[in-house]
């Protein structure tokens, strides 16, 4: 039988919070992802989160499509908020402002309200609503200057890391600003894959003509998993390692035994 307990851990979450959700209707799926966001946001003390498809699938039991499906209508009632650092991780907030929610989404009237931000009551009266941000309040929709700037920061440390490992391979190469972070990252990726590098004679010309026709992880993503892979093979050989020794240290200690039996065989024999 399930004992859940507050010290084992709890997510606070204001009062006010709570009766507005209990006062608006949401579809069962979109629910089930809006209660993971609360869990990964205020569950630890966060305004916002990176969270994966596959962790929204693993925490509601969902498939990828209804995920998708789920997040898009939480962003279209005004529930959520998501960005994309630099480093294509998509983020997820909690709007807390519950003034600006819309409610299911499932009239012509209720889209009317979300495009046109009017909102007209029985009376035929209208009212204005708040608008809605662009980009499904993405972050650069949202234009806020310390979310830009973050972004900007992001930004330029991805173009360092970029430029750092492209002078792994061409040491006197001088990258101009209009080669994009996306354009060096998929050569490196290429580059990765098997690309002979070394035939490159212009780098920059070369780098320009990639056609990115692929979807492909960015660079701290493949570094990362390759900085897993060498964990994993560490930690194998350390596993090997151990077993060894605790083998070879079984056999001494039955040698030992053997040995001293022997002796003592030995021994009673002579005194018999």
């Amino acid at each position: 039988m399930a004992s859940p307990q507050k010290e084992h851990g709890y997510t606070a979450i204001a009062n006010a919070i709570m009766e507005a959700l209990a006062k608006t209707r949401i579809p069962g799926e979109p629910r089930q992802v809006l209660d993971h966001i609360l869990r990964r946001t205020y569950g630890w003390n966060k305004k916002e989160a990176a969270i994966t498809h596959r962790e929204f699938m693993l925490a509601t039991g969902l498939k990828r499509q209804n995920v998708s499906r789920a997040l898009k209508r939480l962003s279209d009632i005004n529930m959520i908020g998501t960005k994309v650092d630099a480093f294509g991780r998509r983020f997820y907030c909690f709007i807390k402002d519950f003034d600006t929610w819309r409610e299911g989404i499932k009239t012509d009237a209720a889209s009317k309200v979300i495009q046109t931000g009017i909102k007209t009551d029985a009376s035929g009266e209208s009212e204005l609503m708040p608008p809605m941000p662009s980009e499904a309040n993405n972050v650069k929709g949202l234009q806020h200057p310390k979310a830009i700037f973050k972004a900007t920061i992001n930004q330029s440390l991805y173009r360092e890391r970029l430029l750092k490992r492209l002078k792994t391979l061409f040491p006197d190469a001088k990258i101009p600003g209009h080669v994009t972070n996306k354009q060096i990252d998929y050569f490196l990726f290429r580059v990765e894959g098997g690309l002979d590098y070394q035939r490159v004679q212009d780098p920059v010309r070369y780098i320009k003509s990639l056609i990115i026709d692929e979807e492909f992880p960015p660079l701290f993503v493949r570094d990362e998993k390759a900085e897993e892979e060498k964990r994993q093979r560490l930690a194998k050989l350390r596993k090997e390692r151990e077993d060894r020794e605790a083998f070879r240290q079984e056999n001494h200690e039955e040698m030992q035994r053997e040995i001293k039996a022997f002796v003592s065989k030995i021994a009673s024999k002579g005194m018999d």
